[in-house]
């Protein structure tokens, strides 16, 4: 038989420590949904550059140039050079 973890708390502190618990599980939950969401419409856009510029491959060109133009990012060691699309 496994000991109560909780044995010797007061009942408001275990209340606490499993609303805490619960939040923790539900903003994990929330980012990881807003990551996939991140991801799908990274994927997406890069896509529709590429189909725009007539290929049947999706390059890292197109997905530094999607990063770039829609989120303003710029991924370190990769410069953006936008001129080929």
């Amino acid at each position: 038989m496994i000991d109560n973890p909780y044995k010797g708390f007061p009942s408001a502190r275990i209340t606490l420590v499993k609303r805490k618990q619960n939040k923790i599980l539900k903003s994990g939950t929330v980012m990881y949904t807003r990551s996939e969401d991140f991801i799908d419409n990274v994927v997406s856009g890069s896509c529709a550059l590429a189909k725009h510029r007539r290929s049947q491959t999706l390059d890292v060109q197109d997905v530094k140039l999607y990063l770039n133009q829609q989120w303003n990012l710029q991924i370190p060691g990769f410069p953006v050079d936008d001129s080929k699309h």
